[in-house]
Formats: structure tokens, sequence, C-alpha cells
């Protein structure tokens, strides 16, 4: 006569253990989520932005996968060029852009688009205003290493990098990263609408 099979009875796991493997898996859910998203993001936004080398031989040297260490120094060119414009540009806003040592603070400094500077290449007179080093060339890479010259000339600041906007690209820029406040500490009234603004 063989003997009835028994089962160990399975002891329960308390219900603070259950509750803690779900609240794991749904922050390994949500955060995994998040990671995906953000990286979505930023292929979309880096995606969306031509690259190429703009600063040729004036670059920093810096070595292949190293950290990136501060200070870094960029130069950022507003372009007067509309869509579909072809041929010299102008710049509207020539920006440094300075990054501190420890890669905790940026500073802007901007040009005045009318200041007379030496241009080293591509104007004919010694002196003239700074928005006409990018009209040397149709082709912007080599309109955007003689500002770079320019300024470097006049400042002793070479760059590790730098980027052209147009004002479509900075319309473009708002939409990506949402509404800009602009807190103004006088009232300002349109020249071209009448209207006010606190």
């Amino acid at each position: 006569m063989s003997e009835p099979i028994k089962h160990a009875a399975r002891a329960s796991s308390p219900w603070w253990a259950k509750a803690m493997v779900i609240a794991g898996a749904i922050v390994m859910v949500i955060s995994g989520g998040g990671a995906l998203a953000t990286q979505i993001s930023l292929n979309l936004v880096n995606n969306s932005v031509e690259t190429q080398d703009l600063l040729g031989d004036q670059r920093v040297d810096s070595e292949e996968g190293a950290d990136i260490e501060g200070p870094l120094n960029f130069l950022v060119l507003g372009t007067d060029a509309r869509v579909g414009d072809e041929g010299v540009a102008r710049t509207d806003a020539d920006i440094i852009v300075h990054i501190n040592e420890d890669l905790t603070e940026v500073s802007l400094i901007s040009l005045p688009r009318d200041l007379l500077v030496e241009i080293p290449s591509g104007v004919p007179a010694d002196e003239t205003k700074l928005t006409e080093a990018f009209a040397y060339s149709e082709d912007w890479g080599e309109s955007f290493q003689n500002t770079a010259e320019t300024i470097t000339h006049l400042t002793d600041i070479q760059f590790d990098g730098g980027a052209i906007a147009n004002f479509e690209g900075f319309l473009d820029l708002v939409d990506e990263l949402g509404t800009i406040e602009l807190c103004l500490w006088h009232e300002i009234t349109s020249i071209h609408t009448d209207i006010t603004y606190d």
C-alpha cells in the first residue's frame, strides 16, 4: 500500500515583501522609460543640428576620447541669412561662451557687430566692422574660421568649438526648449507695433 504523497505547505511571503517587489518593478519601468525618453529627446535634438568642423586648424587641440576639462571657450555666431538665402552673409551676433575650469559656470560675452576690428584675411581694408569678417566667403565654414581668427586676433581667446544659427534656427531652438521668459528692468515700447511691455 502506497503512502499518500505529502505536500509541504509553502511559507507565504509577508505582504510588505510583495509590495517592495512590485514597487521596485514599477520604479525600474518608470526609470527605464525616463532614460529612454531622455535618449530619444537627445537623439532628436542632435539629429536636427547639422555638425561640421567649423574651426579647422584653429581649434584648440584636445585628446580624442579624453574627459572634458575646463576652461572651455566657444564661439556662437548669429547670421542675418534667411531661409533660402544663398551666398554671402554677415553676423548680427558674435558671442564668446566661456565655461569655467570646473565646468560649473557659463559666461557669455557679446561683441558688438559694428566693432571696428582688424580682419587678418579676406577684407581689403585694414580696419572694418566685425560683421564683415563673416562675409569672407559663401562657404560658411570658411567664414566662421575667418571670424574666429579675427576675434582671436582681437582678444587672444582660442576656441574649442562653435555654432552658427540664423533667426529661423533661433526660433527652432525656442520651440525645442520651450518659452523663454524675459524679465525687463524697465518699460519697453516696440517701434514696429507700438506695443508697450511692462
